[in-house]
């Protein structure tokens, strides 16, 4: 209620994703503004090759869809949900001139976006200056689920601008530190202060 001049509450449905389910699906307009009120939800883009590649995470209290949808634009990013996600959802369909003209919201837009990049320019700084002890540090931080970790390792390479054997040798030395466990394709967090203690946490999650 806070973000809005009116009451919103009734306008909202309540929306449930599972894991891996699409909130916001990149190239696809967005029917629906959401607020994410519990669980966990990555980022993601496919560059010109077709691959995917992940970029971000929250965890916290978040909105989609202020970017794009709500102006009618296309989306240039996807937004998927990691394990059980709830979010409160308002039809744009219906309620997209109410909202653009609700001047208290669109000061709420307005600081968001902000915030954003100002956590662009901390984050492209972080991966500028860090190690990848660093960087892989932040990444399975951001999307372990229940502290087990899995990806394709060519892509995590390949996104975190490393090779692929110098990606192994530092997944391999936190094995030997006993900060990972690895179990077929997944690596277990062991020791998550380790990994803590290797990256600011302001650079892990969206606020």
């Amino acid at each position: 209620n806070d973000y809005f001049t009116h009451d919103f509450s009734k306008y909202t449905e309540l929306l449930y994703f599972k894991d891996g389910d699409y909130i916001i699906r990149e190239g696809v307009t967005s029917s629906y503004l959401y607020f994410m009120v519990e669980g966990k939800c990555r980022y993601s883009s496919v560059n010109e090759a077709g691959d995917v590649i992940i970029f971000g995470a929250s965890k916290n209290f978040k909105i989609f869809g202020e970017a794009a949808s709500l102006w009618n634009e296309i989306p240039k990013n996807s937004v998927q949900a990691i394990g059980d996600t709830y979010c409160l959802a308002i039809s744009l369909h219906k309620y997209r001139d109410t909202l653009l003209n609700d001047a208290t919201f669109l000061r709420f837009i307005c600081k968001i976006l902000s915030n954003r990049l100002i956590f662009a320019n901390n984050t492209y700084s972080f991966y500028r200056s860090t190690t990848t002890e660093n960087r892989l540090a932040a990444y399975i931080l951001q999307y372990a689920n229940n502290d087990i970790f899995h990806t394709n390792l060519i892509d995590l390479a390949e996104t975190m601008g490393v090779s692929y054997r110098h990606l192994l040798r530092v997944l391999s030395s936190f094995i030997e530190e006993g900060i990972l466990k690895k179990d077929k394709r997944n690596y277990h967090i062991i020791k998550r202060k380790k990994l803590e203690d290797l990256v600011e946490y302001q650079y892990i999650y969206y606020d």
